[in-house]
């Protein structure tokens, strides 16, 4: 038997938005064997985490884990361990529903400020690209393309460049299609690429 979603998260632990977003999920003790499943859900620090995040990634099943106190030690660990979602454990039921259809899609789910954090720390280290990655872009998408891999928030760009959040956002998706990328982190690869 497959089940759609499984928690696997101590007993007492009552997270309404879970039920929420997953009324129907199968709810598994940290010790209980695994179960198949289309989505895994790991409570981050319960007993042996690691290896559920482990054994579900290995069976090719998404896993998303969430955490008391979302951090980017923690976010390595659940990667390096086969996760590729990663939330603070109370984030609202549509955001749990959002992540894991993203999850299912095959693509990651990291929250923006972790991937904001984590995407300074990587523009910091990558060496500059012997080439200009973003000139066929017009110069505003170049303005809002260079802050964003800085691990600037699109609120916080929006500020620097005096307009709107939802002109980034459109921005962004125009930045996205013109080079055939589809979210920030491969715009930051994209930008340090040797090309």
């Amino acid at each position: 038997m497959t089940v759609s979603v499984v928690i696997i998260a101590r007993s007492d632990l009552l997270v309404s938005s879970w039920q929420e977003a997953w009324p129907e999920a199968l709810r598994l003790a940290p010790e209980a064997p695994p179960v198949a499943a289309g989505l895994a859900v790991i409570l981050a620090g319960d007993p042996g985490w690691l290896s559920h995040v482990q054994h579900y990634s290995s069976l090719q099943i998404p896993v998303m884990v969430c955490s008391r106190e979302a951090n980017l030690a923690e976010l390595r660990q659940a990667m390096q361990a086969g996760a590729k979602g990663y939330l603070d454990l109370f984030s609202p039921a549509d955001i749990l529903i959002r992540a894991a259809a993203t999850l299912q899609q095959g693509a990651l789910w990291v929250p923006p400020t972790l991937l904001n954090n984590l995407m300074a720390t990587l523009s910091a280290a990558l060496p500059e690209p012997a080439h200009d990655p973003f000139a066929e872009l017009t110069v505003r998408e170049q303005q809002v393309a260079r802050a964003v891999v800085k691990g600037l928030s699109n609120k916080v760009v929006a500020n620097e460049l005096s307009i709107s959040e939802r002109t980034v956002k459109l921005h962004l998706t125009s930045i996205f299609s013109k080079l055939g990328i589809q979210d920030r982190m491969q715009l930051l690869l994209l930008s340090r690429s040797p090309r």
